[in-house]
């Protein structure tokens, strides 16, 4: 099925509530925003990507299944609605002389960074925005712009447009996507909501007539409102859930988090001492609530007891990242694609950027639970690793995801830590070592994304992992067959790259005075009699 690799933006407007089909749309309340607005039933809300999106995005709408992509002879297209938020200007008080940033002018900190990034992206208005700064402004037309529209039952006046952008294909005929939009001026916020579709006529210039109704649907129905009153019970209940954001940083950090999910139904939160959870139910299905969160509850008790592991082999020290991450647990496999535009066969990842794990519940049978502990333990090992060893620090692949598969196999039952060797890596490894198709091991370990991440990854993370199996396992079980010279790779490596931050170095002194060829034959027979 082809897929636009495109992003779309739909803004709410307001058509009168009570004249739509109310088959065809549902109207949903942001309480932040303070508005309400119709969707159509075709759309759902998804969470944007943390700390990739757009800072004047707040909601996004997409399909929810295939059968409600659009279906044109070009291929098959999601569709999409966005809210747009442009807050005025108000005067901001002046720091005392002092309060703020303790970093210096020429050592700016990642917080200033961070925050200086987020205001260069920022839009003062609409206007900048659909003219200017729009990522996905391809070749635009505007076939109307800024027409002015009367208030209607509760929807105040608002700017209408419509516009083109042309995405170009070297391959064949190019595809034209069409945007609706409506502005609204309101006392604290410019409001946009933008409705895009395809094209889906060979001839035509804009969408069919049914599409058109859709976002114009969508687009008009903006209605202020009065936004939810939290009662004593809630803020009780949000106070609870808030307990282990006890820092400032964590604090900035929970509500970076929590402005993610607010408004979007099915997704709620809750802090332990080491992670901000993020976790999804089917939100048609309220019932299912308690189920998402003892999935989720379940899942970082056990990410929390797995770093006992990590701490052990890498214990921590003084110039550790102090990170709040976000674990997220999607409702099921599609909303985790969905969420992170994630290709096929990925089951969770961790982005150092924003510091956020991802995973999904597997309650479909997708796979067994027993994978997606896994993935939780493999990931949060790169996180892990991320605070032990420091932004500025890159890890050579084979030591990185094959560390992070060999925790993957450890599971834990009344106390007591037991470890499998993993199946899968072990089916993909052996018959490279018989047919010797692996990567000589001089080769692989200086391999970094390049290289080690091609057509050929699932069978380098293979040999990655048996690699760690092997010097992580090899002294006890092997004894004195076991060099010392080999005993101390992971150590040495380890100590550079906390002293240096630099690949080749750590590569270099890990391997120093290594024969490589009876490392790889010691390694060779490690696959094919004790890796089971």
């Amino acid at each position: 099925m082809q897929k636009a690799q495109i992003a779309v933006f739909v803004l709410a407007s307001c058509a009168p509530l009570a004249a739509q089909d109310a088959s065809e749309y549902r109207s949903e309340q942001n309480d932040a925003m303070r508005i309400r607005y119709l969707v159509h039933k075709k759309l759902y809300a998804i969470p944007l990507k943390l700390g990739e999106s757009h800072p004047n995005m707040k909601v996004q709408y997409k399909p929810k299944d295939a059968g409600d992509f659009i279906h044109g002879r070009l291929g098959t297209y999601e569709w999409y609605m966005y809210v747009l938020d442009f807050p005025k200007k108000t005067d901001e008080p002046k720091k005392p002389a002092g309060e703020g940033s303790t970093t210096t002018e020429s050592e700016p900190s990642k917080s200033d960074l961070e925050a200086a990034i987020k205001k260069h992206l920022t839009c003062p208005n609409w206007h900048v925005w659909v003219t200017e700064k729009d990522p996905m402004l391809m070749e635009r037309t505007f076939a109307v712009k800024a027409k002015p529209t009367k208030p209607h039952a509760k929807s105040p006046a608002s700017t209408y447009w419509e516009f083109a952008d042309v995405q170009k294909s070297n391959s064949g005929e190019d595809l034209t996507w069409y945007s609706v939009a409506a502005v609204y001026d309101l006392p604290e916020r410019e409001v946009a909501i933008v409705g895009r579709v395809p094209v889906t006529g060979k001839r035509d210039t804009k969408p069919s007539e049914k599409h058109m109704k859709w976002l114009q649907t969508m687009v008009q129905s903006l209605e202020p409102s009065a936004g939810a009153d939290e009662g004593a019970a809630d803020a009780a209940m949000d106070a609870k859930k808030d307990e282990f954001a006890d820092t400032p940083q964590k604090k900035a950090g929970l509500d970076r988090a929590k402005e993610n999910i607010a408004n979007i139904p099915g997704w709620d939160y809750f802090t332990t001492p080491d992670y901000i959870v993020l976790y999804q139910w089917n939100y048609k299905k309220p019932e299912k609530r308690p189920e998402g969160f003892k999935f989720a509850r379940g899942l970082v008790d056990k990410l929390e007891d797995v770093r006992q592991l990590y701490t052990k082999d890498y214990p921590p020290h003084d110039k550790m990242l102090q990170l709040y991450s976000v674990f997220r647990v999607c409702n099921n496999y599609e909303d985790f694609m969905k969420y992170g535009n994630t290709p096929p066969g990925v089951v969770g990842w961790f982005n150092p950027g924003s510091k956020e794990l991802v995973v999904f519940d597997d309650k479909d049978a997708f796979m067994g639970k027993k994978d997606v502990d896994a993935t939780v333990r493999h990931e949060g090992w790169h996180q892990y690793a991320h605070s032990y060893f420091g932004e500025k620090a890159e890890l050579h692949r084979w030591f990185d995801e094959g560390t992070g598969d060999y925790y993957g196999g450890f599971s834990r039952q009344g106390g007591k830590w037991t470890y499998v060797v993993e199946k899968g890596r072990k089916m993909g490894i052996v018959p490279q070592v018989a047919r010797k198709t692996y990567i000589p091991l001089r080769e692989i370990v200086s391999w970094n994304h390049d290289k080690y991440y091609g057509p050929r990854a699932v069978d380098h993370y293979a040999q990655g992992y048996s690699m760690i199996d092997f010097l992580r396992r090899g002294p006890e079980v092997l004894g004195k067959k076991f060099e010392a010279s080999w005993a101390a790779i992971l150590d040495t490596y380890r100590e550079t790259m906390l002293a240096t931050s630099d690949q080749k170095k750590a590569m270099e002194k890990a391997f120093e005075g290594i024969n490589w060829d009876a490392f790889e034959a010691a390694w060779i027979d490690w696959v094919k009699t004790q890796l089971k």
